[in-house]
């Protein structure tokens, strides 16, 4: 311990360690004058620089007081009182934890011996009651400088033993702050925050939105305590010193201008819960960080994307982040009554020197771990391919992430190895491989050579066939690589019941400008990715081959020859006469499961209007689950005939009902309520799962929160042997309860 302790303190100068002792001795003498208040704290098992406590106190009229406590650093360290350790922590920023040893912002001494709100010793600190009415609408808050003798010092697993399984007299306080925290969480996801915490499949989202994968020792209750209650608190000061316009260090975070729509985000997180099989967490969480700028600090107020709110700021780890010991001056200046301790021109130098620190940390840990995982992957690769020499694809064990980092590193070598370019074909052919995974293989290494022009001509040909990359990949070459915004011109033609679209797209990169050809579709969004994946392959060195019934020229002067009806007739008939009727088909075996009848939807009609082509989707509900194919044919008929011919083989392995059978006339709850959403008769749906009990025989519990109007919202809730029978139970409560409402 005395080795690790020197080893962490032995950067600091002998005039910052000089000053260590004055610190300590103030931090007695300002105790007696400052009210006592209750707190416990909950931190890792070694984690000694403890910087909060809460507590809760329940009111007479109803609610709760929650009592936020942060260590009082800023009043004991400042840049007059303590120089040296101000100049020294404000070099290093924050503290960074590694492996073996942790490089600590401030000396030991203080961030985990004097200041630190160890249990049983008293401590300076700063306090903000928040009070909540019965409601758990917070109100007016009130900061006050205050002592703490912290009453117990909980580790993240005691916390949910506590919770689970009560056992000391701090059980219905950590029951309560449980309670509280996921009502906090679920108003912050109503209001619109990227916010997921789910213990149950261990996926969990930052402050940005940015989704991380809990390891199963690291799925804690008391997680979502500490974060809510640190969230809400940042967020109280932030609006508590910007609306009496105080400068101070705001957190923060935007979207960039091609990101999707917040719905969209939303959407695509609760997708990681909802249905991980097709949404692909890894896939979002790359999509995500793509879509939204790293939080950054700053004198001045952008608002935090995020978390979905006006102003935010950091000031609960004062002991651990520069920036929170910053503002913990400026709101000392403030209760004290004295002007700001910083002008906006220091505040903006600080703002500069962090958010570099920030970035030169994400790059160390980065390039740390990239090493380290290479050479793990590299060690597994080798082995896949010793042990299945004889099997045509010896990486198909690898899972997504895994192979987009062997894609990765592959990409970097002027030739592939054969197990991998076998196994890129085979995972094209599958459909397997992401935006993220294409424009590793096609663009951000410049490889050459004749494998991997066939390789990359054989993932473009397969683009122009699947188009609905290509404006991902697009991205990505703007966020990477420096390209322009591509541009898209979309004319439309036809008559209302006829419309169809024309797309043409050109991108300028460097000097080059390089433009589409004209593209036709029935959907205005399927003529851009169209565009958009020609521009892809042009910009990759590989020509494209033009559609036959249009140029790259202007569309008005290109001449049609009309058609002729009889051999289209003809046509029509033959191709027509040679389906059977899957159709008819699919409607018997609908009827005698007593399924709804499967609807058919035309997705896109394309070539010239004596010569089109269709392509229809089918549909089929069966209880909460949906099938969809596609087919395209030259008449819609022969379309809709083949999407019925792919859902009967979609649907063979389901049993045929007996007399038993349940007619499945009721609409799903969760479906009725997506509904009333998209007729906007609520705002927002949210749902969130807890599970409890061993894993044999697990019960999950689901919240739906149902936001009214931006004031109003409806909580219920639910429980089920798995989730989607919680969500319908606490969807039919919502749906019961909103019936009754006015």
């Amino acid at each position: 311990m005395i080795k690790n302790y020197d080893r962490r303190n032995q950067s600091f100068s002998a005039l910052a360690l000089a000053e260590i002792s004055d610190v300590e001795h103030r931090a007695k003498t300002i105790l007696a004058d400052r009210p006592i208040v209750k707190g416990i704290t909950i931190d890792g098992p070694t984690s000694r620089d403890l910087d909060d406590a809460f507590w809760l106190e329940s009111r007479l009229q109803g609610g709760y007081t929650l009592f936020i406590t942060i260590a009082d650093v800023g009043s004991l360290i400042t840049r007059h009182l303590a120089p040296e350790l101000d100049k020294s922590a404000f070099t290093r920023a924050f503290t960074r934890y590694n492996a073996d040893y942790n490089r600590p912002m401030l000396p030991t001494a203080i961030s985990e011996e004097c200041l630190s709100l160890h249990e049983g010793q008293m401590r300076p600190t700063l306090t903000l009651a928040l009070p909540f009415d019965a409601q758990l609408h917070p109100g007016e808050p009130h900061i006050y400088r205050t002592s703490l003798t912290s009453l117990k010092r909980f580790c993240f697993q005691e916390v949910d033993d506590e919770i689970e399984h009560p056992r000391s007299k701090f059980a219905p306080l950590l029951q309560t702050a449980y309670q509280l925290a996921n009502s906090l969480f679920h108003r912050r996801r109503a209001r619109g925050a990227l916010a997921l915490y789910d213990l149950h499949s261990g996926w969990v989202t930052t402050e940005e939105g940015q989704l991380l994968k809990l390891t199963e020792k690291e799925c804690h209750k008391a997680h979502i305590i500490i974060q809510e209650f640190m969230i809400l608190t940042n967020q109280t000061l932030a609006f508590f010193l910007a609306s009496r316009d105080i400068p101070a260090l705001y957190r923060n975070h935007t979207a960039k201008a091609i990101a999707p729509q917040r719905s969209t985000l939303l959407e695509m997180l609760d997708n990681v819960i909802l249905h991980p099989e097709i949404a692909q967490p890894e896939r979002i969480s790359t999509t995500v960080n793509i879509a939204l700028e790293r939080a950054r600090y700053a004198p001045s107020i952008i608002g935090h994307f995020g978390l979905n709110v006006p102003a935010y700021l950091h000031l609960t780890s004062p002991l651990r982040r520069y920036p929170d010991l910053v503002n913990q001056r400026i709101l000392h200046a403030f209760l004290e009554g004295v002007p700001c301790p910083y002008t906006k021109i220091e505040l903006e130098t600080i703002a500069a020197h962090i958010n570099a620190e920030e970035d030169n940390e994400k790059e160390r840990q980065r390039s740390h771990h990239l090493e380290k995982h290479d050479k793990i992957l590299r060690n597994m690769v080798h082995q896949a391919i010793q042990n299945h020499s004889q099997s045509p694809r010896p990486l198909s064990t690898l899972d997504a992430k895994q192979f987009h980092s062997v894609l990765r590193m592959a990409a970097q070598e002027q030739t592939p190895q054969p197990a991998v370019e076998q196994e890129i074909l085979a995972r094209l052919k599958d459909q397997a491989l992401s935006a993220h995974d294409l424009f590793t293989l096609l663009f951000r290494f410049p490889n050459q050579g004749e494998n991997w022009r066939t390789v990359k001509q054989t993932a473009l040909q397969w683009l122009q066939n699947h188009t609905y990359h290509a404006g991902s990949i697009l991205l990505m070459g703007k966020q990477s690589l420096g390209w322009a915004e591509p541009e898209c011109e979309i004319t439309p033609r036809g008559p209302d019941d006829q419309r169809t679209f024309l797309a043409k797209a050109s991108i300028e990169i460097g000097e080059r400008c390089y433009i589409s050809s004209t593209h036709i579709s029935a959907q205005k969004s399927r003529a851009k990715q169209k565009a958009f994946a020609e521009l892809l392959a042009l910009i990759a060195g590989f020509e494209k081959q033009l559609p036959a019934e249009l140029s790259s020229l202007d569309v008005a002067s290109h001449e049609i020859s009309p058609p002729n009806p009889a051999s289209s007739a003809a046509e029509d008939s033959q191709a027509n006469s040679s389906l059977k009727n899957y159709k008819g088909k699919l409607l018997e075996r609908a009827q005698a499961e007593k399924w709804n009848p499967p609807l058919y939807k035309e997705i896109e009609r394309v070539g010239p209007p004596h010569a089109p082509t269709f392509l229809v989707e089918g549909t089929i509900s069966i209880e909460n689950r949906v099938y969809q194919a596609q087919g395209r044919g030259k008449t819609r008929v022969q379309a809709e005939q083949l999407a019925a011919q792919q859902l009967l083989q979609l649907l063979h392995q389901q049993p045929v009902s007996t007399e038993n059978s349940i007619t499945l006339s009721r609409k799903p709850a969760v479906s009725i309520l997506n509904e009333m959403k998209q007729r906007a008769a609520v705002q927002s749906i949210t749902y969130a799962y807890e599970p409890s009990g061993p894993p044999r025989s697990r019960i999950f519990e689901c919240i739906c929160l149902v936001s009214i109007t931006n004031r109003h919202s409806v909580e219920t809730r639910g429980k089920g042997k798995t989730k989607k029978e919680a969500a319908q139970s606490a969807a039919s409560q919502a749906i019961a309860f909103l019936s009754l409402s006015p």
